[in-house]
């Protein structure tokens, strides 16, 4: 056996000194990221949490068919936490964000102790503070804001956990010395690995960075015969992450018709996206390095050919993965703290891109390039920063350690400023879209969506100016011209500017005929206009294209409540909220119908109201104790 994969000698020090490191690196870790309790919802959340109604019906999320969602291209168990987190606090932002941290937190203690288990097959030494050195740097680089801080992304940072732990599980399989413990080991691993995927497909390379781990790093005994062992672990989940691609596959294929990832996105075959990559993952290095200009939407437009920039970017990734490989190659199993940190160093390479591979390869995605995908692979780089530690603390007549520390707490100290700075951006929805205003000053989507936040803020005036802006740009496939004229619509009917909002639906309903929200848009300016019959008609071809249109149900109870037909507005009223319990401006109109028509439930329903608009708290706690409804 090696001096490298000698197992340690088990620590006579105190448990709590034992523990110490991880509990500094915990403790550092959330008091950085204590800023993004206080962020909101952005972007994507709308869909995965806002608007969607799955989450908000635990006993039915729970019954519903899990396994089935998964390989139709889901994320049930990211969806489960959002549901559980829904059923304690409703939709309370900081609730959801103490979730999404402690699922960072808990990332960060497995990377610790994944590079623990690193450091020491690499040097045949334990190094727990400068494995926690290296876990603080993945868990405070200002680059995770976009996995940490924004909730959809919840499911990198889960998906990744799992995949670490699949990891170690693995590993733990292999050193087992009895039958019974190698299989409890081997089917927690798989257990994980299924978890894994129901959070996040990205997690389908975790049983291959197990065995990069042995390849790279070496195990307790040499030979074929352990290969035959790791083997024999890693093919349940190969086999298993084989029928997941497949499915995931299936879902994305080429008669889809998605746009925002797989084979259906027009101009965006698989070529032109490994070419893309080739940039995209040079920018991940780059921000991995020196994290400034962070963004939401980087203005990479995919490669259109092998140009120099594609092409110097290509050579360089493929010099990292020649060099890494070799050294791995090279160096297994020779002795000597120079070896062991370019093993190390090797490893750290290789994971980058194994980890970055089932997003940053030949499977298109509409975005060529988001920060949260290298939220795990981040791991490795970071464990190529402890091999120079480990190169530095073992030189003899080096560097001292006290000036090594210090040099490592400055650059620690560094990163966590960045990621509180980076969360004060994500707290706010209009910080966070000018930024990638000013970082895509010519994409269409960064425009619509600082829009869209001037809009929900009441800054209606300049909404419509930025959705005009918009209008001027190419379209995109999540910033399309009736996308842009329906929200610009709204915000015009909210300025009583009704001329220019019925001009701008009329152009929007050339273009997109079969669209429930123009419809039930229609609906509300015939509304305004005082032609009820009209906003009638519009707000039932709305829920004839959509049966569970709340905001059609919605218009079509203040048309009836108009004409006088109290009981068929009551009844879309509750429709509406019954579709989405959570819109102020439905359920306001259901307690105001309840109390008019002397039904029962008024007073849940103004409460109902109390607890989502906080604004018009002083107002309707008044028309509470009007109404003597029971304080609760």
């Amino acid at each position: 056996m090696s001096p490298r994969s000698t197992p340690p000698a088990a620590d006579p020090s105190p448990t709590w000194k034992r523990a110490a490191p991880l509990a500094c690196l915990l403790a550092s870790c959330a008091l950085a990221w204590r800023g993004a309790l206080a962020g909101g919802f952005h972007y994507d959340d709308r869909s995965a949490i806002l608007d969607n109604r799955a989450i908000k019906d635990l006993a039915a999320f729970l019954a519903g068919p899990f396994w089935q969602r998964l390989l139709a291209d889901g994320r049930p168990l990211t969806d489960l936490t959002f549901a559980l987190d829904y059923r304690l606090a409703g939709l309370s932002g900081p609730r959801f964000h103490l979730t999404s941290l402690v699922l960072h937190l808990a990332a960060v203690a497995l990377a610790w102790a994944l590079a623990r288990r690193a450091l020491r097959a690499a040097s045949g030494e334990d190094a727990p503070w400068l494995a926690a050195f290296c876990a603080a740097l993945f868990g405070l680089h200002p680059v995770q804001a976009e996995s940490v801080s924004y909730l959809a992304q919840r499911s990198e940072v889960l998906a990744s956990a799992l995949a670490l732990a699949v990891v170690l599980l693995l590993l733990r399989a292999e050193e087992a010395r009895r039958p019974a413990g190698r299989l409890a080991a081997a089917a927690l691993a798989l257990a994980c690995f299924a978890l894994a995927m129901a959070a996040k497909p990205v997690a389908i390379t975790a049983p291959l960075a197990f065995l990069l781990f042995r390849a790279c790093l070496g195990g307790p005994d040499a030979g074929p015969r352990p290969w035959r062992l790791r083997l024999a672990l890693a093919a349940p989940l190969l086999a298993l992450g084989a029928l997941f691609a497949f499915a995931q596959l299936r879902a994305v294929g080429p008669a889809s018709g998605r746009s925002d990832a797989g084979f259906a996105i027009p101009g965006l075959s698989p070529g032109t996206y490994l070419l893309s990559q080739a940039r995209a993952v040079v920018g991940y290095l780059r921000l991995l390095l020196l994290p400034v200009g962070q963004t939401l939407e980087h203005d990479l437009a995919p490669a259109r050919g092998l140009d120099p920039a594609t092409a110097g970017c290509g050579a360089l990734l493929l010099a990292l993965l020649v060099l890494a490989g070799a050294a791995a190659l090279r160096l297994r199993g020779r002795p000597g703290p120079a070896a062991a940190a370019a093993r190390l160093a090797a490893f750290g390479t290789l994971w980058f891109f194994l980890l970055l591979a089932p997003t940053s390869t030949v499977l298109p995605l509409a975005d060529v390039m988001m920060e949260h995908r290298v939220y795990l692979a981040s791991l490795g780089l970071v464990l190529a920063a402890g091999a120079a530690g480990l190169t530095l603390l073992s030189r003899p007549g080096g560097v001292p350690r006290p000036l090594v520390a210090c040099a490592g707490l400055a650059l620690l100290a560094a990163a966590a400023g960045a990621t509180s700075a980076r969360n004060r951006v994500w707290r706010s929805d209009e910080a966070l879209w000018r930024e990638a205003v000013a970082a895509a000053p010519s994409r269409a989507r960064p425009h619509m969506n600082l829009g869209f936040a001037l809009q929900q803020a009441g800054r209606l005036e300049e909404a419509a100016a930025e959705y005009a802006r918009t209008l001027a740009l190419p379209p995109e496939p999540n910033a399309s011209r009736p996308e842009v004229l329906r929200n610009l619509s709204a915000t015009l009917i909210q300025l009583g500017r009704l001329q220019e909002a019925s001009t701008v639906l009329q152009e929007a309903a050339a273009l997109s005929p079969l669209d429930a929200d123009l419809e039930n848009n229609l609906g509300i300016l015939e509304l305004e206009l005082g032609r009820l019959p009209s906003a009638a008609t519009h707000a039932s071809r709305a829920l004839a294209l959509e049966p569970d249109h709340g905001g059609a149900h919605n218009t079509l109870g203040e048309v009836r409540f108009a004409e006088g037909r109290l009981e068929e507005g009551l009844r879309e009223f509750e429709a509406a909220v019954s579709v989405d319990p959570d819109v102020p401006a439905r359920v306001y109109n259901l307690a105001l119908a309840r109390e008019r028509l002397g039904r029962p439930g008024a007073c849940d329903a103004w409460r109902r109201f109390l607890s989502l608009a906080p604004a018009e708290a002083a107002a309707t706690r008044r028309h509470l104790a009007e109404l003597s409804c029971p304080a609760r």
